[in-house]
């Protein structure tokens, strides 16, 4: 299953994911190696998060258990190649290139993540941001919607270097 392969290399292969719930549902606030971990993670975050308006509940599970409950389902009928997919994204950001460019990775696409680039008035990427109700991992959760329907996924290569690869 497709989505199985896109949360797999985005929690970098975790045990525990602690999440939280809002009227969208449920997204992720982090991944860990080890139970201890994520709980302490969770108690950390779960007053903050609750005072946050509009989340319902903090919670954590394994990732087996977010496989089957939570994992977000990608449709697969609007697959782009690579050059289509480029084409896409250059609408909305101010540098695309591929891969192999920046690190002879084959099949990804290579981003920059501190342009500040905006899709509908929202800014893409910010690898040190705290809005976990708009992001995951630091990316638009709106832009990763639009990316997974395409077929694609954003990972993040450093702290200002995207590369978006096919699911």
């Amino acid at each position: 299953m497709k989505h199985v392969k896109l949360f797999e290399q985005f929690v970098n292969e975790g045990a525990f994911v602690v999440w939280y719930e809002d009227q969208d549902g449920k997204h992720l606030l982090g991944t860990f190696h080890n139970k201890k971990a994520a709980e302490k993670y969770k108690s950390e975050e779960e007053d903050e998060m609750l005072n946050t308006k509009g989340v319902k509940s903090v919670g954590m599970m394994s990732k087996e258990m977010w496989y089957k409950k939570e994992a977000p389902h990608i449709n697969e009928s609007k697959t782009l190649d690579r050059d289509e997919m480029m084409a896409w994204l250059e609408q909305y950001l101010g540098f695309v290139s591929t891969s192999e460019k920046f690190n002879g990775s084959p099949e990804g696409i290579w981003i920059s993540g501190e342009n500040g680039d905006k899709y509908k008035g929202k800014r893409i990427y910010d690898y040190y941001s705290k809005d976990h109700k708009n992001r995951e991992f630091g990316v638009l959760i709106k832009w990763e919607k639009e990316l997974n329907e395409r077929g694609w996924y954003s990972n993040w290569y450093d702290a200002g270097t995207v590369m978006i690869y096919p699911i």
